[in-house]
């Protein structure tokens, strides 16, 4: 059996709860051994983005001082680094489907 391949994630979102389950739903995988870090505003993000060597970003779409969009906007790729995968999330849909029923 391989080793575990090992994955460096930040999870920017400004619900702590969400947090909580995207890190839970991660450290599911055994086949991945995930270094997980959490940012809960944009800000937050982005120094830490330049200041770890990120596999990937989990990125919340409405955060408390930016948009996703803006986000993206301001992140800058580490010459070293050339690319950085973000995956943007949103809650939306499904918080209104939610107060709809």
């Amino acid at each position: 059996m391989d080793p575990p391949q090992q994955r460096n994630i930040l999870i920017i979102d400004d619900n702590l709860e969400d947090r909580v389950a995207i890190r839970r739903y991660l450290l599911k995988d055994w086949r991945i051994r995930f270094t997980i870090h959490e940012a809960s505003n944009g800000r937050q993000g982005l120094s830490q983005c330049q200041s770890l060597q990120l596999d990937c970003v989990l990125l919340d779409y409405n955060l408390p001082d930016m948009t996703g969009t803006a986000f993206l906007d301001h992140l800058r790729i580490k010459p070293d680094q050339p690319f950085l995968p973000v995956v943007v999330l949103t809650g939306v849909a499904a918080k209104r489907s939610r107060c709809s029923r």
